[in-house]
């Protein structure tokens, strides 16, 4: 007997849609494969030779008795229950009966099931964010926010999203029951609510990526969170939606637990000594006095520390001697995009005056006895300021 496995992931409001997309399988030949009731992306169907095979489906939501005093009632009226997949209950006809149909009213259970979906994302993508700025981590709407994974992610992906939430609310407003949505909308809407949990978990790969900077820990960090949904969904998703959510919660605080305790653990690349620091040459991305044609006497003391995202990083560098003090930004920028906001950014802080340099573009300014420098080399993006007037070659 042959077997398909068919999209199943329509949303409550689009019932008779669902309805009507069973009824058009029936008529080809395919009868929805009686399976235990729970949620699901897909569905199977086996071939059946019944002519007259018909379906119908409501969003009860009910349990316990009322469930069973419905069931009766449908029965009584041609249905046999087949499974409860995603909030929709289906019964086929029986054979050799002409069945009945009612008319289901809109329940105010299924309308709070409709928005309460989204609204959890919205709940928690401001969670991921919250987490984000207790430590102190780049947010999509500060100036730096390409210094941050999570930064980059909501600024380049957030207008889409909120797109898709405008049209899901207002579809969810202005939807009427008595219409039969066409399958081509309720593909749509049905992808963008799993687009929209795809996204939040992208949101929180982003979060780990900035939490966790030892890499062997976050891809073991990130394996134990796929394999821990892919478990959850394999053997739960048969079963009580109820317990899939809260075993997927639970799944995700335990990962967002085990990366704020690594965070902790583990600090960023940072290092300050006073006095000759035996680190000074072995770190990079950096500009030294030497490089500048500066040769001061007496290291007192250096600092360095280096933050950003996987697109942007940022070097920031100070040393004093007994006669000079310097200091220096370098990122390093993947994509001439992310190049030009951070100079952009850079120039708009202050009045620059373009200079000359045969390493790329630069400019340059001076405040009091401080000279700074603005140089532009490919994706390389170089700010340094100095207590002594020096030149870029």
């Amino acid at each position: 007997m042959k077997q398909k496995k068919q999209w199943f992931a329509y949303l409550p409001f689009d019932r008779k849609g669902v309805e009507a997309y069973l009824n058009e399988q029936a008529e080809k030949g395919w009868a929805l494969a009686a399976e235990q009731d729970g949620m699901a992306f897909r569905v199977p169907f086996q071939e059946t030779s019944r002519t007259d095979l018909r379906y119908h489906v409501t969003c009860d939501a009910y349990q316990g008795e009322k469930l069973a005093e419905i069931v009766a009632e449908k029965q009584a009226q041609g249905w046999r229950p087949v499974a409860t997949i995603n909030h929709f209950d289906i019964y086929e006809s029986l054979p050799c009966q002409e069945p009945q149909t009612s008319t289901q009213r809109r329940s105010k259970r299924l309308s709070f099931y409709a928005f309460r979906f989204w609204l959890i994302v919205l709940l928690l993508a401001a969670a991921l964010l919250a987490i984000a700025w207790i430590n102190r981590i780049a947010l999509p709407f500060e100036q730096t926010w390409y210094l941050s994974n999570l930064g980059i992610f909501f600024r380049c992906t957030f207008p889409l999203f909120a797109i898709g939430s405008v049209y899901y609310l207002l579809w969810l407003c202005f939807s009427r029951e008595v219409r039969t949505p066409k399958r081509s909308g309720m593909l749509l809407r049905s992808g963008l609510q799993v687009a929209a949990g795809v996204w939040l978990l992208l949101a929180l790969v982003a979060l780990l990526l900035d939490l966790v900077t030892n890499l062997l820990a976050f891809c073991a960090l990130l394996l134990f969170l796929v394999a821990g949904i892919v478990y959850g969904y394999v053997r739960l998703h048969w079963g009580k939606t109820e317990t899939l959510y809260s075993a997927m919660s639970l799944i995700l605080a335990v990962v967002l637990g085990i990366a704020l305790l690594l965070s902790a653990a583990t600090p960023g690349d940072s290092r300050a000594e006073v006095g000759n620091c035996a680190w000074r040459n072995s770190v990079s991305d950096v500009v030294h006095a030497e490089d500048l044609d500066l040769y001061p006497t007496n290291l007192q003391a250096a600092s360095h520390e280096q933050t950003g995202s996987l697109l942007v990083t940022r070097t920031d560098y100070w040393e004093s001697w007994e006669d000079l003090s310097l200091s220096s930004t370098v990122y390093r920028c993947k994509g001439g995009i992310f190049q030009s906001t951070v100079v952009n950014q850079i120039l708009a802080e202050a009045d620059w005056t373009q200079t000359k340099s045969k390493d790329g573009q630069a400019w340059q300014r001076q405040v009091g006895e401080t000279y700074y420098v603005l140089l532009v080399q490919g994706n390389r993006v170089t700010k340094l300021s100095c207590d002594q007037p020096f030149e870029m070659k």
